[in-house]
């Protein structure tokens, strides 16, 4: 391979990873189809933060945008002026003739091999295919043990909110997308950051749209307020004792009268 066919396949490879050959210098807020700048409510232009950069990429700090414009200046220099749709055209091209050369290598190679060679070798593929073969079974069946043991989830999950008489509908409808196994947070990919950060922005707007159907259909009528558990009773009342020296003695005297002294 030419020292100009590397530099291809390393830049085609290190384009790809990023999905764009450079950074536009300004950050686009508006319509990108007719180019009209976003405007709020009142008629003034939004500003895009840096937050809101954060927020669409994924990006979570300062040092780590600075190390993505940096690699992303990077790729841009290995082009250098060339066209990426062209690079990476040329990148597959090469590719597949990489793929031909080694078949034909391997060809070339079983022809000069031993009967002896001939049957290890072919040993040691029937090994691999095997192996492949009981690795992929397993995560199969691991899988459908997955899908399975969902599917049990969800019905249990839907029976149990049925059998919820005292729970109004709008009440039931949060709580079966909520506890669903297709619900976002029980698919999303941990280590995705940027969904992640969509799917809190995307709760919080459920949430908010809860409650606020939950007070249209109370205005309405069509629900009513639940029932609250009575507090449990307070207790009772110190006695009030004496508040002076005087009032003391007097107390005194009549429990002496009522023989309520030095009794056992």
């Amino acid at each position: 391979m030419s020292e100009e066919e590397i530099g291809i396949e390393d830049a085609s490879q290190d384009t790809l990873s990023t999905g764009t050959d450079n950074l536009s210098e300004t950050v686009p807020t508006g319509d990108a189809e007719t180019g009209d700048a976003a405007t709020s409510d009142n008629g003034e232009e939004k500003k895009f933060s840096l937050d809101d950069l954060y927020h669409e990429t994924g990006i979570k700090d300062p040092d780590e945008l600075k190390s993505t414009l940096s690699y992303l200046d990077d790729i841009k220099g290995k082009l250098a002026g060339e066209d990426l749709e062209t690079v990476l055209k040329q990148a597959k091209t090469l590719r597949e003739y990489e793929e031909r050369w080694a078949a034909e290598d391997e060809r070339k190679k079983r022809e000069e091999q031993t009967p002896e060679e001939t049957i290890e070798y072919l040993e040691e593929k029937l090994k691999e295919v095997t192996s492949a073969q009981q690795t992929r079974a397993q995560r199969e069946a691991e899988e459908n043990k997955r899908q399975e043991a969902m599917g049990k989830y969800d019905s249990e999950v839907s029976k149990a909110l049925d059998l919820a008489k005292d729970l109004d509908p709008i009440v039931k409808d949060f709580l079966g997308k909520t506890l669903s196994s297709n619900y976002e947070s029980n698919t999303i990919n941990p280590s995705d950051l940027r969904a992640v950060r969509n799917m809190v922005a995307n709760e919080a707007k459920a949430v908010d749209a809860f409650k606020r159907d939950i007070i249209k259909q109370y205005v309405a009528g069509k629900i009513e307020m639940p029932d609250i558990a009575p507090t449990a009773p307070s207790a009772p009342a110190a006695s009030k004792g004496p508040k002076t020296i005087k009032e003391a003695a007097a107390i005194a005297k009549q429990m002496f009268k009522e023989g309520r002294i030095f009794q056992t």
